[in-house]
């Protein structure tokens, strides 16, 4: 009797492959509807589906994340085989199934990582970028700032990482959704400090003002765990009836808002119990929520404008924030509650007064491609943007720019936060890869030299030079930086400690 052959486990290439012949089978099953058509069927996802990046998954070019591939699931199952919109629960058995298909070609890719492959990523050169400074500070100056860790290198779960993440406010902890489990970070020491299980796929994350708590949108609940021990606090906050899409603690009066597709909830976490009827918006996603510092108002994005109602009344208190030409994104309060800002898919960032609603100052441009992140400083007094790989530093007080550079990341960049003393930035995306830029502010005086450009009394700088002194407070560090015409020496400096 001869031996029986090996069965061989089949290639992530022809899973991968499988998995786009059974979407596009999907997809004519329901009345065969266009990229665009899907694009704007799309409910359940925090970000749009653009046509090309659906192209990709229906063709096998990719394996979507986990967000990306459940909405698209989503949208062509809420039709029926004539084309005719149908409902689809997040308990349905298809939608289950199709899951279970993209965790085992997700397992599959991860057993193609081998090891030499990533440290052969992580060992790859940096792209040395140009700053370009037009005051006294810069950002990582030549550099593209030191990468802290890899999460797809520490990571041994079966789902993709980073579809989900979250920094707390002072930028030391991030939060990673992976799957069924939530992580927190230490971001700076690149260690990981707990999981935390759910019974669901995690859909958002948003860490408490202080750090301490840590809330998790799982599916259609809510509910806050003290990372630290581990331990839930409070009842589960059960009430939406799709996915949570964003989450956000109040600093104050212990409550939460959190968002589906379509609605607002303010809940009281200590009896688990709504504080009033929900706020209704009909027209589509809700990405982020952002609470003021003082808890007194809610920031939402709502299409075009923002929205800022009272979470204690659930009234608007203030009309609509009109000045973005496309689909707000994220949102955020400066920390002195003075200034809400929101980005855009305009790649215009607006600044607001929060006491009035009015612009603070015309909006920022300089980005190419749709704001994906916002950062405040603790003080207020820098503003980081991103879009795409490209991260930008402002004054959001004059509105001037500091100028922008390539993060360094091999992906978009998904989440902004300053250290707590404001001389870091880190910056996390979707190669599941953190990065640490150094932000250098100069305290000496400076000033323009040179003389008038063309005709007509126009005058402007030829050339610019000064010094700016910079000291790091936990090692000692200190340099002066000399810049002229645009140009940083730098010394790379990246402290640890502490």
């Amino acid at each position: 009797m001869g031996t029986a052959a090996p069965i061989e486990t089949p290639s992530y290439e022809l899973l991968l492959q499988s998995l786009a012949a059974d979407l596009r089978n999907l997809r004519i099953s329901r009345g065969n509807p266009t990229l665009a058509e899907i694009s704007a069927r799309n409910t359940h996802g925090r970000r749009p589906l653009s046509p090309s990046a659906l192209s990709e998954a229906f063709n096998g070019k990719r394996l979507p994340g986990w967000e990306f591939y459940s909405a698209l699931i989503r949208a062509l199952l809420s039709w029926d085989a004539n084309g005719r919109p149908t409902r689809i629960e997040h308990t349905s058995p298809d939608l289950q199934a199709w899951g279970d298909r993209w965790r085992e070609v997700q397992r599959s890719r991860q057993r193609n990582r081998s090891p030499s492959r990533a440290t052969a990523v992580a060992a790859a050169p940096l792209k040395e970028t140009q700053a370009e400074p037009r005051w006294p500070v810069a950002l990582a100056g030549r550099s593209t700032g030191r990468r802290v860790f890899a999460l797809s290198e520490r990571f041994t779960g079966e789902s993709e990482i980073g579809y989900v993440t979250a920094f707390s406010s002072d930028g030391r902890l991030l939060a990673v959704s992976s799957g069924t489990e939530a992580q927190v970070w230490d971001s700076e020491a690149g260690q990981q400090m707990r999981t935390v299980p759910s019974s669901a796929m995690v859909t958002s994350l948003a860490f408490s003002s202080d750090g301490k708590l840590l809330a998790i949108g799982a599916a259609d609940e809510v509910w806050v765990v003290d990372w630290a021990s581990g331990q839930q606090v409070g009842l589960t906050l059960s009430g939406h009836t799709g996915d949570v899409q964003a989450v956000a603690i109040s600093p104050v009066d212990h409550l939460v808002a959190s968002t589906d597709a379509y609605v607002v909830r303010i809940w009281d976490l200590r009896r688990g119990k709504e504080m009033r009827p929900a706020f209704i918006d009909r027209r589509g996603s809700l990405p982020t929520l952002t609470f003021s510092p003082d808890g007194r108002y809610l920031g939402v994005p709502d299409i075009d404008v923002v929205r800022i109602w009272s979470p204690i009344t659930g009234e608007e208190v203030r009309s609509a924030l009109v000045g973005h030409a496309g689909a707000v994104g994220p949102v955020t309060f400066s920390p002195d509650g003075q200034m809400l800002a929101s980005g855009s898919d305009d790649g215009r960032i607006c600044l607001w007064l929060a006491a009035t609603g009015e612009e603070a100052r015309p909006a920022l441009l300089g980005h190419e491609r749709s704001i994906s992140a916002l950062a405040f400083s603790p003080d207020a007094a820098l503003l980081a943007t991103a879009a795409g790989g490209v991260v930008g530093v402002w004054n959001p007080t004059t509105g001037e720019s500091f100028g922008f550079v390539e993060s360094g990341h091999r992906g978009n960049v998904t989440g902004l936060a300053f250290s707590s003393n404001g001389t870091f930035l880190s910056t996390v995306s979707d190669d599941q890869s953190l990065r640490l830029h150094p932000i250098r502010r100069g305290t000496a005086p400076w000033n323009r030299r040179g003389k008038p450009e063309g005709e007509g009394g126009r005058t402007g700088a030829t050339s610019v030079r000064w010094t700016a002194k910079a000291q790091c407070q936990k090692c000692g560090w200190h340099e002066e930086t000399e810049f002229e015409d645009g140009s940083v020496i730098d010394s790379g400096h990246v402290c640890l400690n502490g």
